[in-house]
């Protein structure tokens, strides 16, 4: 819809015929041919879109013009700039759609996901593979009609987005072992590929994610020396996520010793007091 506004547009920009009003008409958009072997990896090539391909061609003998006077011409700008709010508005939306996609996989991943596990995992969560080609997907139709700057546009900043779900909701996740932190690891090394993959560009957004989960294999001591190395990295309630996990088999058993995880607890406590 996005891009048959901004077609409609374009053509109906061409009808004017003043000098002053010519300068405010886009250029014809182009329309999608089929790739050959050298453009195959245009998405992938910021110097190829579909902004370089041939123009448009009427099958006509003159250029349709209105002779528009000043107070047409007004009404003209408006109804373009109408067509322009509502393309706009039509690319804003796929933008959230892409979000909203993105987080509700990923809630049901941290929320249903089992990270207790007997074996090493050798595949994410099943949550976090449907939305990996669910936005694949999304990525394969709207490449064949957007170039690639509107395209980075709808994933761009989506790691960050996509590393505060994940860390949020790691308290979702009642029961861990090594092998499970292994699961979630791998939930973000397959999210970085499809971005990466999809967007052509490298956000930082999940290295912060994995380096959060990675405290789930140290033990309390060795925490909070890593929080004290790295002070502002995360929340309080962050690292006590992390803690509880870390000592998930003392606070469920009442005959383990408490202690451990108490000055543990503390030492957070203090950290936070006099940061």
């Amino acid at each position: 819809m996005h891009y048959s506004i901004d077609w409609f547009i374009a053509q109906i920009g061409h009808l004017r015929v003043t000098e002053k009003s010519i300068r405010k008409i886009p250029p014809l958009l182009k329309p999608r041919v089929k790739e050959s072997a050298d453009s195959s990896n245009a998405l992938n090539d910021p110097s190829k879109s579909t902004e370089s391909l041939p123009p448009l061609t009427f099958e006509t003998e003159d250029d349709v013009q209105l002779p528009l006077n000043a107070e047409m011409t007004g009404r003209f700008d408006s109804i373009l700039n109408y067509y322009n709010e509502l393309s706009e508005t039509y690319l804003f939306a796929l933008h959230v759609e892409i979000r909203c996609h993105a987080m509700y996989y990923l809630d049901l991943a941290m929320r249903e996901g089992s990270y207790f596990l007997e074996h090493e995992p050798y595949e994410p969560d099943s949550y976090v593979n449907i939305l990996n080609q669910d936005l694949i997907m999304i990525q394969e139709t709207v490449a064949v009609a957007f170039p690639l700057r509107k395209v980075r546009f709808l994933y761009d900043g989506l790691s960050y987005l996509i590393m505060h779900v994940l860390r949020v909701n790691l308290k979702y996740v009642k029961r861990i072992n090594h092998f499970g932190v292994q699961k979630l690891l791998r939930n973000v090394e397959s999210l970085q590929q499809s971005l990466t993959n999809i967007a052509a560009a490298h956000e930082k957004g999940l290295e912060n994610v994995r380096i959060y989960f990675e405290l789930l294999n140290s033990d309390g001591p060795e925490m909070l020396q890593y929080m004290e190395t790295h002070p502002g990295q995360f929340s309080f309630d962050e690292y006590k996520v992390v803690l509880d996990l870390i000592f998930q088999d003392v606070l469920e058993d009442a005959n383990l010793p408490k202690k451990p995880y108490t000055d543990c607890l503390a030492g957070l406590k203090t950290f936070f007091v006099n940061h």
